[in-house]
């Protein structure tokens, strides 16, 4: 039924192009329709469809989400059939516009390779995406970050549905999507005072910090900006783009100490899952950037201390202690791009670096 919805919205679209009507209003806004993305709306289904899942709803999903949730009132405001067809792309992480998400596999893991759902801080789950069989339900909290993966063969089908309570206002979503537009309309007192007022009410809401944080930025107000980034940090230390944001205000600061603890934990808390077979591409550059931001801030401080050096007086012993790790670290970001002459650069600059405090006199 999918198939066919998303068969015959195309066909309508491409008539209305070709009437000279401009098409949809996608279209017009330069963007790609639900057909052409290979996804079919509920509201699009046949009726019987829609009375097959109405009953699955009443039947099922509803008393489960009840009983393992304490959520009453629910219902469905919106949901979709998507189709993918290999090679297809990651979603970027993000969160729904929801209470709760329900994904149902429609097809067999047999049918395709690599895809899933991404959930950050699965950690128990080696940071790969989630892989269920066809027909089994996986419900998560729309708040929580996450992504559908991309699958390299076969055909992948879901069905994604989202989940609203009456009883379950969700303001900070709606509050950092309000703020967002204000931010892009270059009104960053109003986007504080939205982001302000999510946070009244959801004072745990990371990306509401992380919204203060970029209005702070643009302010030029630096110690309010790392102060909201930490705070994010903190309170969803899953997500590593709050770490890694400081990490680089920090070293663009001319602190590379302070920046290296920063990608320190991300790379700790990652444990190197990003080099797990199947792994999540987004996981990958990650990082890969984080070990790039280490390496460079540790020969930054590798750096500093060798101007400071005096043979007479002391050894280099934040070098030998620290930069090792950072060559390993290079070392491993060069081979997912072997050709990159920078990091060829940097790690060649910090086995000099290694090598000249292991031939301090006192050492031998």
């Amino acid at each position: 039924m999918a198939r066919e919805t998303i068969e015959r919205e195309k066909y309508a679209e491409e008539q209305q192009l070709s009437s000279g009507d401009g098409g949809t209003q996608d279209q017009q806004n330069g963007r790609r329709t639900n057909s052409e993305l290979g996804e079919a709306r509920l509201s699009k289904l046949p009726s019987e469809a829609l009375g097959e899942l109405n009953s699955l709803l009443q039947e099922k999903l509803y008393p489960i989400l009840t009983n393992r949730f304490g959520t009453e009132e629910v219902t469905v405001y919106d949901g979709l059939i998507l189709g993918g067809i290999a090679p297809t792309t990651s979603q970027p992480v993000h969160r729904d516009a929801s209470l709760l998400t329900l994904n149902i596999a429609l097809s067999s893991p047999d049918d395709f390779a690599a895809g899933g759902t991404y959930i950050e801080g699965l950690e128990n789950h080696n940071g790969l995406p989630l892989r269920i069989e066809r027909g089994q339900l996986l419900c998560h909290s729309s708040g929580v970050m996450h992504a559908g993966t991309s699958i390299t063969s076969g055909e992948r089908w879901v069905m994604v549905l989202f989940v609203i309570a009456k009883n379950e206002a969700q303001i900070a979503r709606r509050t950092h999507a309000e703020g967002l537009e204000l931010i892009e309309s270059n009104l960053l007192s109003e986007a504080k005072l939205t982001f302000e007022a999510g946070l009244s009410a959801a004072p745990n809401d990371h990306i509401l910090h992380m919204g203060l944080g970029q209005i702070a930025s643009m302010r030029g107000e630096e110690q309010e900006s790392m102060d909201r980034l930490t705070k994010a940090s903190i309170l969803y230390p899953a997500s590593h783009k709050a770490a890694m944001t400081a990490g680089k205000m920090l070293e663009a600061k001319r602190k590379p100490r302070a920046a290296l603890r920063r990608f320190d934990q991300v790379l700790s808390d990652i444990d190197d899952k990003d080099l797990l077979d199947g792994a999540w591409m987004p996981l990958k550059a990650l990082a890969w950037d984080a070990r790039v931001c280490a390496g460079r801030c540790a020969l930054l401080c590798a750096e500093e201390e060798a101007g400071q050096w005096n043979w007479s007086i002391r050894e280099r012993t934040w070098t030998k202690r620290h930069l090792p790790r950072a060559i390993d670290r290079l070392r491993t970001a060069l081979m997912a791009a072997p050709g990159d002459e920078y990091m060829h650069s940097m790690l060649e600059r910090a086995e000099y670096l290694l090598n000249e405090a292991n031939d301090f006199p006192g050492n031998n």
